[in-house]
């Protein structure tokens, strides 16, 4: 049975180093699959959709032609900008059961959806990086870190520098 880990990108470079470390770990070994997510803060959203996107609706197919489009645009963005570098430092350390995955979050919650991700996928852990607040502040504010690190439940967490 394979490992499965999801690795949590937000497109900065620090994601990167994420991708990089969870790579320089398993790369060249059998048994892993790792999932790349990215969380896809999507616009205002009428309230008639919420419901379905909340059990998990492509936004897509629900929405208005404009907003289809301009959504699938995010989407090709997604892909190009975030998920193809990962990808490639994967390939670069020996990774190659990769996989891809994008939420879609209308509640401004992207830990929450990390952690959801998490539990739905049966994720054996979960990476992402670090924010950089102050302890006041990451006390003020949170983070999404911080958040998945006190709710994931029985998922390990890697938390990279």
């Amino acid at each position: 049975m394979k490992k499965r880990i999801l690795v949590a990108l937000d497109g900065s470079m620090a994601s990167l180093r994420v991708v990089a470390h969870a790579g320089n770990i398993i790369g060249g070994c059998e048994g892993f699959q790792i999932t790349l997510c990215h969380v896809f803060e999507v616009p205002t959203v009428p309230p008639i959709y919420k419901k379905y996107l909340e059990r998990g609706g492509e936004p897509c197919q629900v929405l208005g032609r404009g907003y289809k489009d301009s959504l699938q645009v995010d989407r090709v963005r997604v892909e190009e900008a975030i998920f193809i570098p990962a990808k490639q430092i994967l390939e670069q350390k020996g990774v190659v059961d990769v996989q891809t995955k994008l939420r879609w979050d209308t509640t401004g919650d992207i830990a929450q959806e990390i952690i959801q991700e998490t539990k739905a996928g049966k994720y054996d852990a979960v990476a992402l990086g670090r924010r950089g607040h102050s302890m006041v502040m990451a006390y003020v504010l949170g983070s999404v870190t911080s958040k998945v690190v006190h709710h994931i439940g029985d998922s390990a967490v890697w938390v990279v520098e």
